[in-house]
């Protein structure tokens, strides 16, 4: 009776605020966003099939809501996360979702059962449907996927589970294995065959830890993508979600197929410079790459340190050099100029060996370049290829996610350019990591930055700015090519002051490597920065370019 009085009540109180009426199946994400625009409701007609029941259905707390702004507030309420986070699990929302594509609603009496059931849980089962698997291999070596990637949308269905505990692609010596719970680790349970160590990163696409094969106790690198959207059950997977997890599956698939052409056409030359890729396992919840674990660390967190600190009560981003760098800077002896011509060759060579299999990398910037210094003779690795493409697919690096900032201005305007050597978006990019080295602005930073001569001391203090007035140039605007919105048009407007490099690397500016002082240094740069792309460099006439060949000389000024 409280009920049907409560359902008239909220139906004689309704003033043109009806909405027609969504099934409880929608993914309650959508509703979400649907109801921050209220214009979506306008003029639509009231539902004559649910009268007086309410327009809106809460799944997990089995409620009817007649007004969108009743259901905003249910949304609010403690109550509702609480019920929501037992929910999503619940083998009830798979019948409700089958009950709702037949056309039929619960009754009340049912859903007073389902609400008392979600009380009475503890600890709800977990969901009995997974992704459909993916096999690997061929005779060509590519990938090839059952069901997965279907069009430009993913289809949220359930599929079956694969009859084992999880499903191993590509097996190390030993074959199969088993992975048991007691094994477990604390940070994220395994592939078989090996242990986590700790993360190493986490990107949008994929997260990165350091095992170990149990096998031959070599140290790996392990990277996870996963399979659904964590935390949510497959039929409440909303379609973003669904296609942002079609993207990540799709730049894994581009990675492992790259390097494995790689390891086909590697000779026994010289030492790689791509980082290799030992194996694939897969999981009913997730892919894993197991990976040649490269030493050292990227080479922007081994040049600069980024910290931000408040200065005249106004939040500034501080780049300070790192003590390598600082020797960088210095170039005493020589060493600056060795050692960028050793960093830029090595990078060469890896764009070189990827271009002989050919593939662009795609996504050239400091995180993607692996340094290490630690030894004597540095040494130089190419990762993350799930952004590489084919020459003359340009246009598909926006759909892979690469770094704006890092692309040349063709790609950015969506143009195909002059040019048919598409081997100079890997140049373009080698440019700009350059000509962030000189200026010790990252490119990406879009806040006001300052860049500091000296690195900070060695307990991690910052060091006081007060008697340093003029030891640091100031980036009002942030870096050089970074813009608000990302937006791809002004980032390219703003690539155009590369045109005058000895302008924009006057004596005022310049705090990182003194390109002004190596002979051939400006000319090398301007010519990898060329906005038009049959004047840049690709990477075959940049590896013969006379800075690069000439004996370390410094130049008079």
């Amino acid at each position: 009776m409280a009920i049907q009085k409560r359902r008239k009540k909220n139906a004689n109180n309704t003033r043109g605020g009806i909405v027609k009426a969504k099934r409880h199946t929608r993914d309650i994400d959508q509703i979400h966003d649907d109801l921050k625009a209220p214009e979506k409701f306008s003029n639509m007609p009231v539902d004559e099939d649910l009268p007086g029941r309410g327009q809106h259905y809460c799944v997990s707390c089995a409620k009817y809501f007649i007004t969108d702004i009743a259901l905003v507030a249910h949304f609010k309420t403690a109550k509702h996360r609480r019920r929501l986070k037992q929910a999503l699990d619940d083998p009830h929302t798979q019948e409700s979702a089958e009950a709702a594509d037949a056309g039929g609603w619960p009754s009340p009496t049912d859903i007073d059962k389902r609400s008392a059931s979600l009380l009475k849980r503890r600890s709800p089962p977990r969901p009995t449907y997974a992704t459909p698997n993916i096999t690997y291999g061929g005779g060509d070596g590519c990938l090839r996927g059952r069901g997965w990637m279907t069009g430009e949308r993913v289809e949220a269905r359930p599929m079956p589970l694969p009859p084992d505990e999880m499903v191993v692609a590509s097996t190390a010596a030993g074959g199969r294995e088993r992975r048991s719970r007691s094994s477990r680790g604390s940070i994220n349970p395994g592939p078989p065959g090996y242990s986590l160590v700790d993360e190493l990163g986490r990107g949008g696409c994929a997260t990165v830890y350091r095992g170990v094969c149990r096998a031959s106790a070599a140290s790996v690198a392990l990277k996870r993508v996963d399979k659904t959207v964590a935390g949510l059950h497959l039929n409440l997977v909303s379609e973003r979600q669904a296609a942002k997890v079609q993207a990540d599956f799709g730049s894994a698939y581009r990675e492992i197929a790259v390097l494995r052409a790689l390891e086909r056409g590697r000779g026994n030359g010289g030492p790689s410079r791509v980082c290799g890729l030992i194996e694939v396992l897969e999981r009913k919840r997730a892919l894993w790459m197991v990976l040649e674990l490269c030493p050292g660390v990227p080479i922007g967190r081994a040049f600069t340190t980024l910290q931000g600190e408040f200065v005249g009560g106004k939040r500034i981003y501080c780049v300070r050099p790192t003590p390598l760098f600082h020797r960088v800077i210095a170039d005493r002896g020589d060493f600056g100029r060795v050692f960028v011509q050793d960093v830029v060759r090595q990078i060469l060579e890896g764009l070189l060996e990827l271009a002989d299999c050919g593939y662009i990398h795609g996504d050239i910037k400091p995180d993607n370049v692996m340094l290490d210094a630690a030894s004597s003779h540095s040494a130089v690795k190419l990762i993350d290829l799930g952004s590489a493409v084919r020459p003359g697919r340009e246009k598909a690096l926006f759909e892979a996610a690469a770094t704006l900032e890092y692309m040349p201005p063709e790609a950015l305007n969506a143009t195909k350019g002059t040019s048919a050597d598409g081997w100079k978006v890997d140049t373009w990019a080698l440019g700009a990591m350059i000509l962030e080295w000189a200026t010790m602005a990252p490119l990406w930073l879009s806040y006001p930055c300052r860049a500091y001569l000296e690195p900070s001391d060695g307990h991690g203090r910052r060091s006081s700015t007060r008697h340093r007035e003029g030891g640091f140039v100031a980036y009002p605007q942030g870096g050089l090519f970074a813009v608000s919105g990302k937006d791809p048009c002004k980032i390219a407007q703003r690539q155009r002051e590369v045109s005058d490099l000895p302008l924009l690397l006057d004596d005022t500016k310049q705090h990182g490597i003194p390109l002004g002082r190596w002979r051939h240094a400006l000319s090398f740069l301007a010519s990898l920065l060329a906005l038009d792309p049959d004047d840049r460099l690709s990477a075959r006439t940049a590896a013969v370019h006379p800075f690069l060949l000439e004996t370390p000389e410094p130049c008079q000024v």
